[in-house]
């Protein structure tokens, strides 16, 4: 399974590959015939793709033991073309990264909910801990993906439904002097922020600002000359945001997250 890459396909809130709001109950990954893996095309082979993707961004700095639990439900199995013991095999498997670019990882096991042929089907997985990489670590990204493991006696795909996410960590008191002086690099104020807010830099005389969303987006670049920049975030929309500060040659020195309200 090609399961590693970013899925950046639109998603259709009536066909084709689509995540669905269950209000109270989560959300629901489905897709149908013409489904679109993710690299955006409908032909191919489905075991060798993924076809849905929810993400969340964590902000792990000074956290370990950084652990999870969620629900997974078979809310309709698929038919089999006829023969319901044997339809198409779909999981929702958990993976991880650190960092808003690059491959992702499956978290050991690996962790996924397989789809039953029964209605209601549903296990809680976790509580599961992420890799000791993820600790201390300013982004960490984590995600279940949707995808196909076997095609059975083909027909429709299983609806499957991802709720009662429960995150939880444990304070990181390993901080040496090194780390304490990486720390001291930059720093944001005010945090939150509602019209501007200021940068201050520590140790670099000059470099790059870029300030990131969620979801990996870049929404803003600048170059820096001097020990305080301010930046207007006025037209951001509300949410959190991580800043970046980058040397001359464009290596990353450190990430602080942002609110803006």
């Amino acid at each position: 399974m090609d399961g590693t890459s970013d899925y950046n396909c639109a998603y259709n809130k009536t066909s084709r590959p689509r995540i669905n709001g269950l209000e109270g109950d989560g959300i629901n990954f489905i897709t149908t015939s013409t489904s679109q893996y993710n690299d955006c095309s409908s032909s191919g082979t489905a075991a060798n793709r993924f076809i849905g993707v929810a993400l969340v961004s964590l902000d792990a700095a000074a956290r370990t033991n950084i652990r999870l639990q969620w629900k997974s439900e078979t809310i309709t199995p698929g038919d089999g073309n006829g023969i319901p013991a044997n339809p198409r095999e779909w999981k929702i498997r958990l993976q991880y990264r650190v960092g808003i670019t690059g491959l992702f990882a499956d978290v050991p096991g690996p962790i996924e909910f397989v789809s039953t042929t029964a209605t209601g089907d549903s296990l809680t997985l976790g509580p599961v801990s992420l890799p000791v990489e993820c600790v201390n670590q300013p982004v960490v990204q984590v995600r279940w993906i949707y995808y196909e493991s076997a095609a059975g006696n083909g027909g429709t795909r299983p609806k499957l439904r991802l709720d009662d996410i429960e995150i939880s960590s444990d304070t990181w008191v390993g901080i040496d002097e090194h780390q304490a002086d990486n720390e001291r690099i930059f720093e944001l104020f005010p945090n939150p922020a509602t019209s501007q807010f200021t940068i201050r830099t520590k140790s670099a005389k000059q470099g790059t600002i870029r300030i990131i969303d969620l979801i990996g987006k870049e929404v803003f670049q600048a170059n820096f000359i001097h020990a305080l920049t301010t930046i207007n975030c006025e037209s951001f929309p509300a949410g959190v945001y991580f800043v970046q500060l980058l040397d001359e040659s464009k290596t990353l020195l450190k990430t602080r997250k942002l609110v803006i309200r």
